[in-house]
């Protein structure tokens, strides 16, 4: 959620783990925000938000693997006591994830 604050302040980057999901569109952001294009950094902020909350909902790092699992990049479920997302958590979450 302060991805864009961070650079918008001057800050060089931020350590993301949503990054592994949405790293083109993080990339973009930045990208306008060194353009000056600040305001549409902002309307690609507000898309994700919702997104990356979702990555959040339940106890990390579940949801992230769940997502990069399902986009082929296996990288297998969570170790215990993280518990991987049932078919409900997980169709939650690709819904929220593919929502443009």
């Amino acid at each position: 959620e302060d991805a864009l604050t961070v650079k918008v302040l001057g800050g060089a980057g931020i350590i993301s783990v949503a990054s592994h999901i949405f790293g083109n569109e993080m990339a973009q952001m930045y990208r306008d925000v060194d353009c000056g294009n600040v305001s549409e950094a902002g309307q690609n902020m507000r898309i994700l938000i919702p997104k990356v909350a979702a990555l959040f909902r339940l106890p990390s790092p579940a949801p992230v693997k769940a997502a990069l699992n399902e986009r082929n990049i296996l990288v297998g479920d969570p170790r215990l006591p993280i518990l991987p997302l049932d078919d409900e958590q997980q169709d939650f979450l690709e819904k929220v994830l593919s929502q443009e």
